[in-house]
């Protein structure tokens, strides 16, 4: 039997409360609660794996951050090498039907002092709301306008 299936049977086990004997009741609850509880256990079994299986993936991605992180670094100290070789020789272009090669020049913009910029020139991120601010001054009776607190549940498994 499946858990939400026991579930409901444990529910109208208990709207029957009433108009069954003690002696039923307990019977039948205990036939109920024991295969929803090792249901309940193997159900929290899937969420620890699982848990294993997401600390395992965020070990991996930050592994594999830190190798692209190290190879775009050398990639770019090899593109600055190749480019002061080539600049050294005085070679601009190079002719290879796999691997042309193309000395460009641009331009870039260089901020030296921020703090000068006008106003115009400046971009803002869009805001963000602080909830543990106004989680706190919800607590506090304080009425924040566009907030207010729900109560949920969640379940904490070991």
């Amino acid at each position: 039997m499946k858990l939400h299936e026991l579930s409901s049977k444990y529910e109208k086990l208990y709207q029957l409360a009433d108009s069954i004997d003690e002696e039923t009741f307990e019977d039948t609850l205990q036939a109920i609660e024991e295969p929803l509880q090792e249901k309940a256990i193997n159900v929290a079994k899937l969420i620890l794996t699982w848990d294993d299986d997401i600390s395992t993936l965020d070990n991996e991605i930050k592994r594999l951050q830190a190798l692209k992180k190290s190879i775009v670094s050398r990639q770019n100290r090899t593109k600055e090498y190749l480019l002061f070789c080539l600049n050294k020789a005085g070679i601009k272009k190079v002719n290879d039907v796999k691997y042309p090669l193309t000395i460009r020049n641009y331009s870039k913009v260089d901020i030296k002092e921020f703090e000068k910029l006008p106003e115009e020139y400046l971009r803002y991120k869009e805001p963000e709301a602080n909830k543990t601010l106004i989680k706190q001054a919800l607590k506090n009776n304080i009425h924040v306008p566009g907030a207010e607190i729900i109560d949920t549940q969640t379940i904490k498994i070991g």
